[in-house]
């Protein structure tokens, strides 16, 4: 109609410039990677969000910026040039951050296990969480609720937060969490930090021990 009409005019014109797919910026307007995202969001459609690498250096995860990286509905049959599309059958987590949707810190973590071996992965995670991107009881609480068998990245953080990843301070969060589980469950107290010798003459300390049923 005439709207296309005047539309190929002015690209033709040079004025506005092309992103994706129908998305243009105006000639003049800075091409900044946030830009970027937005303009990869809204060529996605209506469930379109900034995810995965794209969407860790949003949040300030010390990554290498990508070229823009999104997730859809599983349903929605999008491919867009420049655009590297996700598609997921576990739609939320989602936040809007200067007008942009973009998965929650937690869940992007989980969805960007998937674009890298684990030993870099591993040190992502911990970077996101020593440098306050991210919490550890944030991830946890994503592994419970969109982890699990068949699901892309689960294995990975698991590992992750179950290895190295856990410094003194990150070690007293997760000693918290799980107390707090412990207390709120029908079970018997535990003993805390319960020093043990063990065979090999090793000296250790258990977060929570139930010596009677030789629990720990």
């Amino acid at each position: 109609g005439s709207a296309d009409h005047h539309l190929g005019g002015r690209v033709a014109g040079g004025v506005p410039i092309h992103l994706f797919a129908w998305v243009y910026r105006p000639r003049g307007v800075p091409s900044t990677q946030e830009l970027r995202g937005m303009a990869a969001v809204l060529a996605g459609g209506s469930t379109a969000r900034l995810s995965h690498l794209a969407a860790a250096s949003f949040h300030g995860f010390e990554v290498i910026k990508p070229r823009p990286q999104i997730s859809i509905g599983y349903d929605a049959a999008r491919d867009i040039p420049g655009v590297d599309v996700f598609r997921t059958r576990r739609p939320g987590d989602v936040i809007v951050v200067n007008g942009i949707r973009v998965t929650t810190p937690a869940r992007t973590t989980l969805d960007s296990a998937v674009l890298m071996p684990f030993d870099a992965y591993d040190l992502f995670v911990q970077n996101a969480v020593n440098g306050g991107h991210v919490r550890v009881e944030r991830l946890l609480a994503i592994l419970d609720r969109r982890g699990g068998k068949g699901v892309e990245g689960t294995v990975f953080l698991r590992n992750a937060l179950a290895g190295g990843l856990v410094d003194e301070k990150i070690q007293r969060k997760l000693e918290l969490l799980v107390a707090r589980i412990i207390d709120g469950a029908p079970v018997p107290s535990p003993i805390r930090q319960h020093p043990l010798t063990c065979s090999d003459g090793r000296e250790v300390v258990l977060d929570n021990a139930w010596r009677d049923r030789k629990i720990a």
